[in-house]
């Protein structure tokens, strides 16, 4: 496959290639080194952001939507990311893990905060 890529590449085909198939090309600018790319095929055979069939319960069996309790749009969007693009760095996910273990430990602090995100809007858009 490769080889076709560039031979399209070569013969300056692959933009028109890309737009008439709706390709997406992988940016690794856009990604950093410290997590994982999973990719389309991946993400939904293994029901991480959609849920491919229907069950019976009407119960969502999709990982995001098990993960997401977020508040705010943009929050949603993170988590998004970071499910989509998990951390691979020991550092950056006992950190992560870290923060998560503080924020549960302070319920009265957790529970203000929630109140106050749900009241923002979307700043993000």
């Amino acid at each position: 496959m490769g080889g076709f890529f560039n031979y399209l590449d070569t013969n300056k085909l692959l933009e028109q290639f890309a737009l008439t198939l709706q390709l997406e090309f992988f940016d690794s600018e856009r990604i950093s080194q410290k997590s994982m790319v999973i990719d389309a095929s991946t993400l939904e055979n293994l029901e991480i952001l959609e849920t491919s069939h229907s069950n019976l319960n009407s119960v969502n069996v999709c990982l995001f939507e098990n993960l997401d309790f977020c508040q705010t749009g943009s929050g949603r969007r993170n988590l998004r990311q970071w499910v989509s693009n998990p951390l691979i760095d020991p550092v950056q996910i006992s950190e992560r893990l870290d923060a998560l273990e503080n924020l549960h430990q302070e319920q009265k602090w957790k529970k203000s905060l929630r109140n106050s995100l749900k009241r923002l809007g979307d700043f993000e858009r």
